[in-house]
Formats: C-alpha cells, sequence, structure tokens
C-alpha cells in the first residue's frame, strides 16, 4: 500500500502572481493499494466529501487519463481520501488530487517516474506551475515555464514564526472566471510595479525582513481587478500593517484571503470576516503555518 500526503497551497503571494506558491499546513492525504481484477473502490471523507461524487473525483480521473496516455489499461485498487483543504477556495486542492493522481498511478504500474517527472505530469494536467511546485517540494516556490515548455523552479524555505490566517467566504469562484475578469492588456506603470516587488520577495523572506516584506505583497496586476468577484476582499486589501499583521493577499484565485501576522490572530481573523460579513457574506477562519517539507510518500 501507498500512503501519500500532499500540502495545500497559497498561489501569488500578490505581487507574485502565477510565480510564486507557499506551501501550507493543510493536508490532502491518499493511500493506495493494487487489487485483483478489475474492480476499483473509492472512499472520501473530509472536505469536499459532500459535494465530490465518484464521476467528480479528480484524483481517480487523473490515474486513469495518466496510465491512458501510457496506453496502460487501468488495473482494480483501492483509493482511500480523506481531505483536509476546503474545495475551490484558492488553497490548491485541485493541484493536490493532480499530483495524487500521478504519483498513485506511477505506484500502480511501477511506471518508475522521477520526481521531476511527477511535477511535470501533474503541471500538463493542471495548468500553471506555482500550487504543484509548492505543494510537491514545500516552503515557497518561485516557478517558470521555458519557452520549450519544460518548468524550472527555486524554493526556500518559509519562516515559521508567520503565520497563516485564511479568511474562507462561503462563495466559490473558477480560476476560468478569475482569468476573464483580467484586463487583456496593463498599462507599463503596473507592471513594473509589480516586477520591483516580486524581485526581492525571496530575499524578504529569507532575512525575515517583514517591513519590506508588507510592500512585497501589494499587486496592481490581478487582487484590484479580481475585487469585483469577491466582495469584501478591497477591505482586506486595504487593512493597515502593524500590530502584528504584516500584510494582507487574495489566495491564488480567490476568493479564499490570506493574512501574514506575527501576533493578534484572533482579532485579524475576526476582522477578516467582518468585511465579507458588511457584503452580506459568511466566511470562516482557518490558522495554520508554512509546510516546508512538501510531499511525503510512503510505501508499506
Amino acid at each position: 500500500m501507498l500512503y501519500i500526503t500532499i500540502p495545500a497551497s497559497t498561489g501569488n503571494l500578490g505581487s507574485g502572481f502565477d510565480v510564486f506558491g507557499l506551501a501550507v499546513r493543510l493536508y490532502l492525504h491518499v493511500s493506495v493499494e493494487r487489487s485483483s481484477g478489475t474492480r476499483t473502490t473509492v472512499e472520501f471523507t473530509g472536505e469536499g466529501s459532500d459535494i465530490i461524487s465518484r464521476s467528480d473525483n479528480l484524483i481517480l480521473a487523473t490515474i486513469k487519463r495518466v496510465l491512458k496516455s501510457r496506453g496502460i489499461k487501468t488495473t482494480g485498487f483501492s483509493l482511500h481520501v480523506s481531505n483536509n483543504i476546503p474545495i475551490k477556495r484558492g488553497l490548491g486542492s485541485s493541484g493536490t488530487a493532480r499530483l495524487a493522481g500521478v504519483i498513485a498511478a506511477n505506484y500502480l504500474s511501477n511506471l518508475g517516474m522521477s520526481n521531476r517527472e511527477i511535477i511535470s505530469a501533474a503541471i500538463q494536467l493542471e495548468g500553471p506551475p506555482d500550487n504543484i511546485n509548492s505543494s510537491f517540494t514545500g516552503g515557497l516556490t518561485a516557478s517558470l515555464v521555458m519557452e520549450n515548455g519544460a518548468v524550472n523552479y527555486r524554493r526556500c524555505a518559509f519562516p515559521l514564526d508567520l503565520k497563516l490566517i485564511f479568511a474562507i467566504p462561503d462563495i466559490q469562484i473558477s480560476t476560468h472566471r478569475a482569468r476573464q475578469i483580467l484586463p487583456k492588456k496593463y498599462a507599463l506603470k503596473d507592471i513594473l510595479y509589480n516586477l520591483q516587488r516580486v524581485s526581492l520577495i525571496f530575499e524578504a523572506v529569507r532575512s525575515r525582513d517583514y517591513d519590506l516584506l508588507t510592500h512585497l505583497l501589494k499587486d496592481r496586476l490581478h487582487q484590484d481587478y479580481r475585487a469585483a468577484l469577491v466582495p469584501g476582499l478591497k477591505e482586506i486589501l486595504h487593512f493597515q500593517s502593524g500590530n502584528g499583521l504584516v500584510g494582507t493577499f487574495l489566495s491564488g484565485s480567490g476568493p479564499t484571503t490570506c493574512a501574514l501576522a506575527l501576533d493578534n490572530f484572533s482579532h485579524i481573523g475576526e476582522r477578516m470576516v467582518s468585511a465579507f460579513s458588511a457584503h452580506g457574506i459568511s466566511a470562516r477562519v482557518l490558522e495554520s503555518k508554512a509546510d516546508n517539507r512538501g510531499t511525503r510518500i510512503v510505501e508499506r
């Protein structure tokens, strides 16, 4: 039997649009076991178990797709899923499912895939690489898609004295819709604004320069536009730093928002919930930290 544990991820971190991903201590737990015959059994518990049917199971679909692409017929196996990652909320749930599916397929048919091949296969199915890379390697990652389509990345450990406070509103936004709302062209000054900030994120994180990091979380390429889809986001993005708060940003394409904080965690979470409540939207708070280990794979 193979046991797989994959951390959630929060993408972008403000100015790092489609570049940065950060692994988070919320997990997708999957176990997969070969069985005789062709029968497949699936058990799903936790976040999303009330809305995800067998036909919607992205892990199962990924297993079948990977094997089919290699001309391999799916044999019998059992799949047990325990999920702690909110579904379709901007926390990389689909990326973790893609990774789990590729890893499971690799195990079931002894494909012998390297870590780089696993990451590449998951990205081909998922799209942007930021969430996939951070969930697999852990920590903070910056991803680059080369001209030939190959993906490269660099990572660094993320400080554990910074807590991540997520406010998860009771609304859903598809990644497709969140991209559609973005402009086709940008002003040069806005592009430069983000370039200047994104270039310093790694250094600010490594040196724990949180005063600098406050400014680097600001953005002009996606968050303001997506605020039209997430009532309350605009107010949260304008929270004044200080009293423990380092800064706020939209998690991935939303609707979840994230605050980086050193203190006053409950108060910050309450403020975020209140921003959504002012628009008639309920929200819940999850407090977490970065995961610097990444995906764990154990065979027993």
